[in-house]
């Protein structure tokens, strides 16, 4: 049999092994370790789950050697599962500001026999590239990368696939009320079959909905500035939800007040948003404020985004979802797609997206269907970012509520299918990696 020593949050390993059953389980001392005989493709193996919250620690980073921590004093062949949070907070700032103590923490996880499991799907594409080199570095110790951009396709110890950032978007803490409830009264408590967490995601969709469909951001890009500005101009913003945020909308109108271009603290611009993000283009938007939804500046709506959607169902109140990927504001080497775009499949709705080209093609090789030819979209997958927005505005100012409403119940069965080919085709990449992680894990019994 097989043993790895886990250090991950629950969410985390649920979603790395995403079809594993338990088959024995046992909380070992203080709680936060757990010993779960796991059975995954057909193989059983024992697993040691060890649970810590670092961040409180990561204060002084100057110190981090100090502290008592599994992260910084591992045991022997344990292997960490390092997600946005960890990384951004831990190891990048280390590589980025003090090389040397990153350099004793390599050597320590070397002499240690330290695995790490880096998912690197969780930004934007223009991170990547602006911070290429860290990302590209050939860490010494044992390691495995996972990545959603084409960037990466081929480079040494990478795993590329355009749906790894569902490993991030399903273990975000922020998604636990959803999918895992059992960690409401222990963060150790798991669900007997691992895959019960896409049971949970159980999508009950109304018939009847208030608007044909919902356009919802935190902030006003030039791009969407042009769908709302257009939408206006077609009459249709009475028939969806548009948002943006208040904090974002005061930010954008001083960035266009003073003509500070980037945004992003990248140069990386592409041409349509260092012509379109201006001043002009935010008056224009001034002038339909009234018809926006301007959503407050709370902790709750900006860092729980997720949460909302799900659980408050707001993918309820629309048929379509109408996505403006970010990442078309940046000059990339890359087609890239976000969770944006994932969200819609996953909540079983519409999805008109402008911003990216690459979603139309990827969807299309999992077999998802996005009813391009029922919304008068054919060939959108060929078209800029403004060319798409008015496609899509085009064929949302022809349809009406009844139409859309007949349309999924008419489709319902494709669009859960979708859903389903999505998850799918999610395992089945994790399993890949967890895989390797189990073939790298020939160790010795620590428990």
């Amino acid at each position: 049999m097989k043993y790895i020593n886990l250090l991950a949050n629950t969410y985390e390993l649920n979603c790395l092994f995403p079809t594993a059953k338990i088959k024995s389980y046992k909380i070992m001392e203080n709680y936060l370790i757990s010993k779960i005989t796991l059975e995954a493709n057909n193989e059983t193996f024992e697993l040691v789950h060890y649970i810590e919250n670092v961040f409180d620690k990561l204060s002084n980073l100057e110190n981090i050697l100090n502290i008592n921590s599994l992260y910084t004093s591992p045991i022997d062949d344990l292997t960490i599962i390092c997600d946005r949070k960890l990384w951004s907070e831990l190891y990048f700032p280390l590589m980025r500001h003090h090389k040397d103590i990153f350099e004793k923490l390599e050597k320590i996880y070397v002499e240690r026999n330290v695995t790490v499991f880096f998912n690197f799907a969780f930004l934007e594409a223009v991170d990547y590239e602006d911070y290429e080199e860290y990302f590209l570095y050939d860490f010494k110790f044992n390691h495995i990368k996972i990545s959603d951009y084409e960037l990466f396709d081929g480079k040494k110890n990478f795993y590329y696939d355009s749906f790894y950032c569902l490993y991030h978007l399903l273990a975000e803490a922020q998604m636990r009320d959803i999918l895992y409830p059992n960690t409401l009264t222990s963060r150790l408590n798991y669900h007997i079959n691992f895959d019960k967490i896409f049971e949970n995601l159980n999508i009950n969709g109304l018939i009847n909905r208030e608007y044909m469909y919902s356009h919802l951001s935190l902030k006003p890009r030039y791009h969407r500035v042009k769908f709302l500005l257009e939408a206006n101009d077609a009459n249709i913003l009475k028939y969806g939800i548009n948002n943006i945020n208040e904090q974002f909308w005061e930010e954008y109108q001083k960035f266009t007040s003073q003509k500070l271009l980037h945004t992003d603290n990248t140069k990386k611009h592409s041409k349509n948003h260092l012509k379109y993000f201006n001043k002009e283009t935010f008056d224009k938007l001034l002038k339909i404020k009234s018809e926006i939804n301007i959503t407050p500046n709370e902790p709750d709506f900006l860092y729980q985004h997720l949460r909302n959607y799900f659980i408050k169902k707001e993918f309820n109140k629309s048929y379509v979802e109408v996505v403006g990927e970010t990442h078309c504001i940046f000059d990339l080497q890359y087609g890239f797609f976000t969770e944006k775009s994932i969200k819609p499949i996953l909540a079983e709705k519409f999805a008109m997206i402008y911003g990216s080209k690459k979603v139309y093609s990827e969807y299309k090789k999992l077999g998802i269907d996005l009813f391009l030819n029922e919304f008068g979209l054919n060939g959108i997958e060929d078209k800029d970012e403004l060319e798409q927005i008015d496609m899509i505005i085009n064929s949302l100012k022809t349809k009406n509520i009844t139409f859309l409403k007949n349309l999924y119940i008419e489709k319902y069965d494709i669009i859960k299918s979708n859903k389903e080919k999505m998850i799918n085709h999610f395992c089945k990449i994790m399993n890949d990696v967890n895989f390797l992680l189990l073939k790298e894990n020939k160790k010795n019994k620590l428990i």
